[in-house]
């Protein structure tokens, strides 16, 4: 199964703390406690996607932000609840600009959803939720993960459907489309390494244009 379509950027690497890192304040305001956990998101999918998931510890986390365990405990419950978290940021975020111009076509629309995916899988965050199997969370977390990577899946199959509708889309089997798409982009979490000379926003471009030039009504 596809990891992103269950028919189906988000994070640097934080080798220590910081002067200006948020963890260093004693101000207790929701602004700042908003910068602490995304600091914590971005070490954590850091961790996770340079040593993997099982082989990540909670204390290496805190290593990272120069925290201690009983500090982090004060913003997740455990581990899975780090995954579940770093998972669902970037999961809703690729949903969350669709239809934002609802006066452009199908096709454009679903290039704009495309490229979203494309440079969430280039991050940490992204790659790390792409290859972690459902089998490795726990009941109910694994099924919420599921809904998401789903609800990302509906979302490709009803702009394709709009695209075939407005023409701007050649007729196409819309399932088996959506799960080509999905499971391309998915891939690039096995072999894109951040930092590289190619940008995650380059390869979205490169990656996108390839991919839809197929979808394109033939003249």
């Amino acid at each position: 199964m596809p990891s992103l379509c269950a028919s189906e950027g988000c994070g640097n690497s934080m080798t220590r703390a910081s002067k200006q890192s948020p963890w260093a304040s004693t101000r207790d305001r929701d602004a700042e406690r908003e910068e602490k956990i995304e600091a914590l998101l971005d070490a954590a999918a850091a961790a996770f996607s340079e040593n993997g998931y099982h082989r990540t510890s909670l204390g290496s986390i805190a290593d990272r932000l120069g925290i201690t365990k009983p500090t982090l405990y004060y913003y997740c419950s455990g581990k899975e609840d780090l995954m579940m978290k770093v998972s669902s940021r970037g999961l809703d975020r690729i949903l969350s600009d669709v239809g934002a111009d609802i006066h452009s076509s199908g096709l454009d629309q679903l290039r704009a959803m495309l490229r979203r995916m494309v440079e969430w899988v280039a991050t940490d965050s992204g790659k790390t939720t792409v290859l972690l199997n459902d089998s490795d969370l726990s009941e109910p977390n694994s099924t919420e993960v599921v809904r998401r990577k789903r609800a990302i899946d509906r979302q490709i199959r009803t702009l394709l459907a709009k695209g075939v509708a407005d023409h701007s889309i050649a007729p196409c089997d819309v399932r088996l489309s959506a799960l080509m798409l999905a499971s391309a982009i998915s891939g690039i979490a096995r072999w894109y390494k951040s930092g590289s000379d190619l940008s995650a926003t380059a390869l979205s471009e490169i990656f996108v244009n390839q991919l839809t030039m197929g979808l394109k009504p033939r003249e």
